[in-house]
């Protein structure tokens, strides 16, 4: 009868594991399916129709999977050298949303800029671009994250730059939001708490 090899018996069974990827998708298409499913339900007996919302709604689902699609079939690496481009458009799209006959305001809030029937939410667009810029420079400044000006006082400032546009509008949420994006990107780079924690 033959016998199995030590090796064999020692090498453990591979365990059923999920990949970050898949476990983010179907995360997503739950909450997605949920948000359909309470809006349609919440807005059945509205005067416009049973399927007037989740018809928008479902043009935005696709819009979204659209330009998912797109960003998954970039290449960040040769993206990368545009950081800075795409950093100056938002905060030039920031400048031109306060300016008046340009931005569209909303009780009080500039936030927005028209094109036809189509608003885009700036601060949104500009979030990404802060932290998709800020990513590239602590990328280009690894060995200097530890220093106080390379790696603390030049990254806050380009968090306030676009944080305070922001605040102009006002949208003091998006602003919160930004600062505590980019506090949040420092400290896995390597940045350090004795800096950080006061700036909190």
């Amino acid at each position: 009868m033959p016998t199995a090899d030590a090796t064999t018996l020692k090498t453990p069974r591979p365990r059923f594991s999920i990949s970050p990827v898949t476990l983010i998708v179907v995360c997503a298409m739950a909450l997605t399916i949920l948000g359909l499913t309470i809006l349609f339900s919440a807005s059945a007996s509205f005067k416009q129709g049973p399927y007037y919302y989740l018809n928008k709604q479902l043009l935005g689902v696709g819009m979204a999977l659209a330009g998912g699609f797109l960003v998954y079939r970039l290449d960040l690496d040769h993206l990368r050298r545009y950081a800075w481009v795409f950093g100056a458009g938002a905060l030039v799209m920031l400048l031109l949303v306060l300016i008046p006959h340009i931005g569209i305001a909303v009780k009080g809030s500039k936030r927005w800029i028209g094109f036809g029937p189509v608003r885009l939410q700036v601060s949104e667009l500009a979030k990404l671009a802060m932290v998709y810029c800020l990513a590239h420079y602590l990328a280009l400044n690894q060995t200097h994250i530890g220093e106080f000006k390379r790696g603390f006082a030049y990254p806050l400032g380009l968090i306030g730059i676009f944080a305070g546009l922001i605040m102009l509008e006002p949208d003091f949420g998006t602003a919160a939001l930004t600062i505590a994006l980019g506090l949040s990107m420092l400290f896995p780079a390597g940045a350090k708490w004795a800096f950080i924690l006061p700036a909190i």
